[in-house]
């Protein structure tokens, strides 16, 4: 459906740069609403709520090595979420700001062992912790 000569409602476009795709809903061309975007590389996916064509929200973005459960801002990973590591075998559950361990979280091996409970900065463990 168009509006305006734009995409407009439930709708499924794919782009020329790099063969990715989005399935979902668009507002005045934009992708805007629920929707799931397959980026080139054929592996990472994106499922979720969309707001002016980036991740927003809630949502889950997997690739390769990694999985991640939770809130974005902007196309970021920004909020409360779980971020997985396949090929570190570890797991991060807590929040996160600009795609960074940021704040109160949990950092686990993949038999869920406990190894770091504290607070983070930028991504680095800051301060004592458990």
């Amino acid at each position: 459906m168009f509006m305006n000569d734009k995409p407009h409602g439930q709708g499924k476009r794919e782009f020329i740069r790099g063969n990715e795709v989005y399935d979902g809903m668009w507002v005045n061309g934009k992708a805007t609403g629920q929707g799931v975007y397959y980026y080139s590389d054929g592996v990472s996916v994106y499922r979720g709520e969309f707001y002016d064509m980036k991740p927003q929200s809630f949502g889950q973005m997997t690739t390769k090595h990694t999985k991640y459960i939770g809130e974005f801002k902007a196309g970021n990973y920004d909020g409360m979420g779980r971020l997985e590591n396949s090929e570190k075998c570890t797991r991060y559950v807590g929040m996160l700001k600009e795609n960074k361990r940021h704040g109160q979280g949990f950092f686990m091996d993949q038999k869920n062992a406990l190894l770091f409970e504290g607070f983070w900065k930028d991504d680095m463990r800051h301060g004592q912790g458990k």
